[in-house]
């Protein structure tokens, strides 16, 4: 069974003879909730007469006997008058009963939904079309059955208990820390449903810091999704087993390994298998969004990375590469926020910056940045001046990385090392162990 048409008509006449109740059940019940089409006529009609505050039983009628036309062919002799006359005096349910029965008409939605996603899954595969976009439409219903959200809205009461539940919560369950100190004591740490922005400038070390990052959530059992777009799989993989096992990243690089490198390598490679670490080279914003959708369906991913924005395309090619990165941009935190996970996307500094005396980036320098900015929950820059600096060849350098907007936690500075040779930020409150000498 797919529907129930009693079901259906009890529901609108409850809507109906409550004229106040349409405004309750509009944001959790969708018109296609209904299955039969006159039935979900007649709902739209309701929707449309709620902005004018006018449902009743005469002004249903007259708007649907109004907007007829809209009406399938196989209902042209179908009563509006008497149809709808019929459910405000049948089957007749209160307000109160209202949800029990939404419910009923959301489950049979998701059974539809299902049940055709099978159909164009089999016809599909019998037609030998691309298994990766059958699986991304898949994912994208699936998560639409999933996530029907209800009512959003929140009154000061309502608001206040949520406020306490979330300052009950463990920390680590209503934040993921960067684990670097001097990041943390700025930030606190990444907010579930965060959209995180960090750039820096060609160099500079932004995928090094993601890869810091990553090291440092691994570790602590995080569910990690990661979209790279720039380097392939195995350099990543690479640069992040330098970072472990502190074996030089050309010695990697040119299989150049001792036996005493070969033993740290392995060891690491052994400690990584254990984790959930998801990479892709997808680029296309629609696939990408799908993706990160089957992630959290499939592995319950705590937060996904993105290396890096400028690189994700656009699926209509419309409009100026601005205004592409901005939709990116409010895609990815819309995403991070539906699925309450944390998206860190990379991103590029405007080449003017280099025309500047001073090379220290500033949030204006975000390339397209206007949009970006006013998306990002947080924007970290990382800087080195000693990149600069052709005489200083130190391995441990100088680094910044500069909160230059925190929407939940302010602005400021955290001073790191750089370590050249394994190409990683380290944090000189934990890591000075790993050049020999305290900072």
């Amino acid at each position: 069974m797919l529907y129930s048409s009693r079901t259906e008509e009890a529901v609108l006449g409850a809507i109906i003879n409550h004229k106040n109740l349409v405004y309750t059940v509009a944001d959790k019940l969708p018109v296609d909730a209904f299955f039969d089409e006159a039935n979900k006529f007649i709902y739209e009609r309701c929707l449309e007469l709620a902005e004018e505050s006018k449902v009743d039983l005469v002004t249903v009628v007259d708007k649907c006997l109004e907007k007829k036309d809209l009406l399938p062919k196989e209902y042209e002799e179908y009563n509006i008058p008497y149809h709808v006359s019929k459910m405000t005096t049948n089957l007749m349910i209160g307000s109160a009963d209202i949800d029990a029965h939404i419910d009923i008409l959301i489950k049979y939605r998701s059974k539809r939904k299902l049940y055709e996603m099978s159909r164009n899954i089999k016809a599909k595969l019998e037609d030998n079309k691309d298994l990766d976009e059958i699986i991304a439409e898949s994912v994208d219903t699936f998560a639409d059955v999933t996530t029907i959200k209800g009512n959003t809205e929140v009154d000061m009461v309502k608001g206040f208990e949520q406020f306490m539940d979330n300052q009950n919560k463990k920390t680590e369950d209503r934040l993921i820390p960067t684990f670097l100190p001097e990041v943390d004591e700025v930030i606190g740490g990444f907010e579930y449903s965060d959209l995180i922005i960090v750039a820096g400038a060609a160099s500079m070390g932004k995928t090094s810091f993601m890869l810091r990052l990553i090291q440092n959530l691994l570790k602590r059992d995080k569910k990690i999704g990661m979209f790279s777009l720039e380097m392939s799989n195995h350099q990543l993989l690479t640069r992040l087993l330098s970072m472990e096992t502190d074996v030089h990243a050309r010695k990697i690089r040119y299989n150049d390994l001792d036996s005493v490198d070969w033993n740290k390598i392995n060891e690491a490679i052994n400690f990584y298998k254990e984790k959930t670490f998801i990479m892709d080279e997808t680029s296309k914003l629609t696939d990408v969004l799908n993706k990160i959708k089957k992630l959290k369906i499939k592995h319950d991913i705590d937060i996904v990375f993105i290396d890096y924005l400028q690189l994700v395309t656009h699926s209509n090619g419309r409009g100026s590469r601005e205004q592409e990165v901005a939709k990116i941009a409010r895609s990815l935190k819309n995403i991070a926020k539906e699925l309450n996970i944390v998206v860190v996307a990379l991103s590029q500094l405007s080449r003017a910056l280099t025309q500047r005396d001073s090379k220290r980036p500033m949030l204006s320098d975000l390339r397209e940045s206007g949009e970006i900015e006013q998306a990002a929950d947080t924007v970290l820059l990382a800087y080195r001046e000693a990149y600069y600096d052709l005489t200083n060849d130190e391995d441990v350098q100088d680094a910044e990385i500069i909160i230059a907007k925190g929407r939940n936690a302010g602005v400021g500075t955290a001073n790191m090392k750089f370590k050249r040779s394994t190409v990683k930020f380290l944090s000189p409150k934990e890591d000075y162990e790993l050049w020999g000498r305290e900072i």
